[in-house]
Formats: C-alpha cells, sequence, structure tokens
C-alpha cells in the first residue's frame, strides 16, 4: 500500500517535471513523449488536474516578473493569481479531456483527438484564447518529423506526439497499434520537405536592454535615447538590410512618430527598420492602447501588427478581477 503511495507521488510529480523541462530554455523537448506516455496511464480526474496545474503553474510562474517585479503586485497575491490561471487552464486542458476520455471508456485511439480538441478550444476561449504551452511545439526539434508541422500546424503536431507516445501501449493490440501507424501516416503526402533557395538578407537585431523600471518612468526613458542612437549607428555602419528592434522600444508612442521619432525615420532611409511600439487608439470614445509591431521605411510605416494574445495579469487584467 505505502509502495502504491510513493509510486503515484512520483508520478504526480515526474510528469509535470518533464512538461516544464521539455517547454523550458534547457529545450529538453524529447521528454514530452515519455510524459504523455505516463499520463495516458493514469485513471483519475484528481491525478489529471494535479499534473494539468503543477504543469501550467510550473511554466507561467515567470510571469511574476512582470506583476511582482514591475507592476509592484504583493508577492502572496501575484502566486495566487497565477495559481488561480493555471487552474482554470488545467480545467480546460487536463480536466476537460479526462472526463471526455473516461466517458469514451478510455480508448486510447481517441485520446490524442480529445486532447488536441481541448487544445484547440482554450486557443479560442476564454479572453481570446491562451495558446501557449501546446504539445505540438515541441515537434518542431524533432528530426524529420518536424515536417508534419507543414501538414496541419501544431494542432497535427499535437497529434503525432500523442499518437508517437501511445504506440508502446497499443504494442499487445495489432488491430490498434495499425490504426495509430496509419493515422501517423495519413499526413505524409501533405508535408512540404523542400529545402528553397532564397535570396540572402543581411539583418540586424537591436536589443538595447532597457531596464523595466526605467521604461516605467517617462523622463528617464527619454534620457535613455541617446545610447539607442549609438547603438544604431554602430549597427548601420554594416549596411543591414532590416533593423530589428524590441517591442514598446521607445518613450513615445506611434502617434509621435513624425514629431518625436525623426531620428527613427532617418534610420529607415538606410534600412527597413522593424520596431515595436505602443499606439494608442480611440475607439468608441475611449482611449486604447495597443502593443504593436511596425514596419518603417524611407520615413513611411508600411505595415504593423497589434499583438492579439495579451499576457494575463501582465498585460491587461481578465474579468473578473
Amino acid at each position: 500500500m505505502l509502495a502504491k503511495r510513493y509510486e503515484a507521488v512520483a508520478l504526480y510529480l515526474s510528469v509535470p517535471l518533464m512538461f516544464y523541462l521539455a517547454f523550458s530554455k534547457l529545450n529538453l523537448w524529447f521528454l514530452i513523449l515519455p510524459a504523455l506516455f505516463l499520463l495516458s496511464s493514469l485513471r483519475s480526474l484528481r491525478g489529471w488536474l494535479l499534473i494539468g496545474f503543477l504543469s501550467f503553474f510550473s511554466s507561467l510562474f515567470w510571469i511574476r516578473i512582470a506583476m511582482v517585479d514591475y507592476g509592484g503586485v504583493f508577492p502572496p497575491v501575484a502566486y495566487s493569481l497565477i495559481a488561480l490561471l493555471s487552474l482554470v487552464l488545467a480545467l480546460y486542458q487536463f480536466g476537460l479531456t479526462y472526463l471526455l476520455w473516461r466517458f469514451l471508456r478510455h480508448n486510447l485511439l481517441l485520446l490524442p483527438f480529445l486532447w488536441v480538441g481541448s487544445e484547440i478550444l482554450r486557443s479560442l476561449f476564454p479572453y481570446g484564447g491562451f495558446p501557449w504551452l501546446l504539445v505540438g511545439e515541441n515537434l518542431v526539434d524533432f528530426p524529420l518529423l518536424k515536417y508534419y508541422l507543414s501538414a496541419g500546424g501544431v494542432y497535427l503536431g499535437s497529434l503525432t506526439l500523442w499518437f508517437l507516445a501511445l504506440l508502446p501501449r497499443l504494442m499487445g493490440d495489432r488491430r490498434k497499434m495499425g490504426t495509430a501507424l496509419l493515422i501517423l501516416m495519413l499526413p505524409l503526402p501533405f508535408t512540404d520537405t523542400a529545402r528553397r533557395a532564397v535570396p540572402p538578407l543581411k539583418i540586424a537585431v537591436v536589443q538595447p536592454a532597457v531596464p523595466e523600471e526605467v521604461k516605467l518612468k517617462e523622463e528617464e526613458f527619454y534620457a535613455y535615447l541617446p545610447r539607442y542612437w549609438e547603438v544604431m549607428d554602430q549597427v548601420l555602419k554594416e549596411k543591414p538590410e532590416v533593423v530589428f528592434l524590441p517591442e514598446s522600444a521607445f518613450p513615445f508612442t506611434a502617434n509621435y512618430l513624425y514629431s518625436e521619432g525623426g531620428k527613427l525615420l532617418d534610420y529607415s532611409e538606410k534600412a527597413v527598420v522593424v520596431t515595436g511600439l505602443v499606439d494608442v487608439r480611440f475607439e468608441g470614445g475611449k482611449a486604447k492602447p495597443y502593443n504593436s509591431v511596425f514596419v518603417i521605411h524611407r520615413r513611411r510605416v508600411v505595415d504593423f501588427y497589434d499583438k492579439v494574445r495579451l499576457l494575463p495579469f501582465g498585460e491587461f487584467v481578465p474579468f473578473p478581477f
């Protein structure tokens, strides 16, 4: 009895750890397979929810930087909010998947489809969706299998990794094993493995590393600008075709680009400048800020893109908080 309890604890801790490491900067992507394999052995809603909560909480704990270090939120409050967000995501991804799987009598061949369905759902709802930590993201680093992404994107990637993880469990059933292999082979005709020749493009990436506390103080941020220009002058001596700058890179908003961003416009005469700027627009009589990226060339904004998936508690406060 005691041995089974230790075994359960080991499972509840090892699976979240492998999930975390697979998505972490350590890039141990291959750990997603044993994580899914072990998860599929568990027949407990409480176990799935616990693993889901720990997996999301460990991977999203970095949000505390925006909340505590830069937002001044009381740490226990910040950690509680991250825990609540992790719980909601665990209910969506792990809880809903398991409940449907249990209803379908734990059919292993259906589990990957249920998981991907939950991924799609949480990518859309609530608050515009939260498509982070999708299992298929790990397929990018898999030799050869990464080409599956060209056939169906990240969700096909999730489906592929799930079936690969389940293959050892299906070895005792020839029919189910054959079905799983057939499903894995179906996307092959639609994959694109061709390497196309593209003309070389010389780019420069500028990261001035402005401290966040400086960005929050307008006068100090403006005083930081000469250092920006020094870096840009050095970079443009190398004659890049495109220069990339970070998000919210300057103290002025996009609305003041032509009045306060003259130096930046001058640089756009020498190279295409891609930079992040806060853009304040008036919608319905109210000012609404957007975290946007702008493409500037020859003193003109030729394109822009608004960030759609915002960071909860960092870039927006979800209802009802």
